[in-house]
């Protein structure tokens, strides 16, 4: 897969926030899975002045990556955070206004993740979305404040990790089992931490 750029991955996360869930509670449940591992590698390869803020931000977006009920294993929206998962991880950002436009798409979709929980009344995953997208429009006022208005200015990335060393396993993300192995067109996606066991959760359990 040849990586885009992080404006067409701002562009692709958004179309994936206004299709999420539309095929119905599995696809759902995937593309809250899909959407935790996308902000788990932008919390990998954020700029300096931004990464607490998004590293917080997947942090407390954990728990709503985990919705409970089976997660189908693929799904448009998913397709479409995966490709931006592989674009963050490979390309550089190229310009602060370029990295403030990925992370009010992140916020875009986190809300319809919200907006999908409360729906199906998971009042605790619905909470810990609405945390994440308060912290990445925190980390977008930071980006905003650092952009000169019709400017190109740069933004430091942050330096290169391997998401193993970086970031450790999340306890319940695989249900105990190794994750099924990803499909061919996935097989690049370098996120290791793909919630999509297909196992049926309660509601609050890891």
């Amino acid at each position: 897969m040849d990586p885009v750029s992080w404006r067409e991955a701002a562009s692709r996360i958004r179309e994936a926030a206004g299709i999420l869930g539309d095929a119905g509670d599995d696809t759902g449940a995937g593309d809250v899975a899909a959407l935790a591992d996308l902000l788990t590698v932008a919390a990998m390869t954020a700029p300096a002045a931004v990464r607490e803020e998004v590293r917080a931000a997947a942090d407390a977006f954990e728990q709503a990556g985990r919705a409970p009920g089976a997660r189908a294993l693929e799904g448009r929206a998913r397709a479409l955070y995966r490709q931006s998962a592989h674009a963050l991880h490979h390309t550089p950002p190229q310009s602060a206004a370029t990295v403030l436009g990925l992370l009010l798409a992140l916020a875009t979709a986190v809300d319809a993740a919200i907006r999908w929980h409360e729906a199906r009344r998971l009042r605790l995953h619905a909470r810990s979305a609405a945390a994440a997208g308060a912290l990445l429009r925190e980390a977008a006022r930071l980006a905003g404040s650092a952009t000169p208005s019709g400017s190109g200015a740069r933004m430091a990335r942050a330096p290169a990790r391997s998401p193993a060393a970086s970031i450790p396993p999340v306890p319940g993300a695989a249900c105990g089992r190794p994750d099924p192995a990803p499909a061919p067109d996935h097989a690049d996606c370098p996120c290791p931490y793909l919630r999509s066991c297909g196992t049926t959760h309660p509601e609050g359990a890891p």
